[in-house]
């Protein structure tokens, strides 16, 4: 069965400024995560409970940073960018939002 998405602000507002090749790229990962949702690496600190993936293809070394929500087959899209920047823009977000544990 494959989970549900949804998108936050940031995640959306990053998405629209790629390129629509590196779009492409995005969506086929996020579909390859819906099936597979246990996929990627556990984040620490203010990010705990959180993974992100390596968006492979894309240079300057992406990821894309979510969370699993299992009782309710989601996957919550937080971020996605550049590595040098990606970790320091989601905890920024999670922090403001709420997200934060």
């Amino acid at each position: 069965m494959l989970y549900d998405t949804k998108q936050t602000p940031l995640f959306a507002k990053q998405f629209k400024k790629m390129h629509r090749n590196e779009q492409e790229i995005i969506v086929k990962e996020v579909e390859n995560l819906r099936a597979n949702p246990a996929t990627g690496e556990d984040l620490v600190g203010v990010l705990k409970g959180y993974k992100s993936i390596e968006i492979p293809r894309i240079s300057g070394n992406f990821r894309l940073v979510f969370r699993v929500l299992n009782p309710e087959k989601l996957i919550h899209l937080i971020a996605v960018g550049p590595h040098r920047t990606i970790y320091g823009e989601a905890t920024r977000y999670v922090k403001e939002t709420g997200l934060y544990r």
